[in-house]
């Protein structure tokens, strides 16, 4: 299915729940840039794709125009998880993953260590989310959503084990949202040379 023609101008689509613009493309591809050079980025709870379509397309779009950048293959690259693969419409078929249902971590998240990223974009259930930031690897994760929803699922970001507890929110026009939606961040924490000769992580 072709994409839509995103603007400047943060704006609903009727195939995702979340705003979108070329200023959240352009905040999320900052993010997920330097984690992303080693893994994909998991997008759990990915519906119809739109957003990880858009995004796939200008990785894609970067990694063959940038003079910097030397191939296609050296971009990011964006998996959607699903309860069922036929709500997705804009992913390649052998983009999209799926569980067996909204309680369960996709095997892909919890066996890969080369998975570095999670993406969240209005999930519905703290508990999974949790699961997902104890259970996978990766170095980022990013939630999505309406403001009033974070209270719900800011414990799970500032408590998830592994990371520095440290959560950079985001909101509205800043992070490419209407102003009612923002975007939290947090990452993984590097361990110390200390903590390292320790087995510590």
């Amino acid at each position: 299915m072709d994409l839509p023609e995103v603007t400047h101008e943060p704006k609903h689509y009727p195939d995702c729940c979340l705003s979108i613009s070329r200023g959240l493309l352009d905040v999320l591809t900052a993010t997920f840039r330097t984690a992303a050079e080693t893994g994909p980025v998991l997008s759990i709870g990915s519906g119809s794709g739109l957003l990880e379509a858009l995004l796939q397309s200008r990785w894609t779009g970067n990694a063959t125009t940038a003079a910097t950048t030397t191939s296609a293959a050296a971009s990011p690259r964006i998996e959607g998880i699903e309860v069922r693969a036929s709500v997705n419409r804009y992913l390649p078929a052998a983009a999209v993953g799926t569980v067996k249902g909204t309680w369960e971590v996709s095997p892909r998240a919890r066996s890969d260590p080369a998975v570095a990223a999670l993406l969240f974009a209005y999930p519905r259930s703290p508990a999974l989310v949790s699961r997902y930031l104890r259970e996978a690897e990766a170095g980022v994760a990013v939630w999505l959503g309406h403001r009033s929803d974070w209270l719900d699922f800011e414990p799970c970001f500032a408590g998830a084990p592994g990371f520095d507890g440290a959560v950079e929110v985001v909101g509205g026009r800043a992070a490419g949202l209407v102003e009612y939606e923002m975007m939290a961040v947090v990452r993984r924490r590097v361990p110390s040379e200390n903590e390292e000769g320790r087995g510590l992580r």
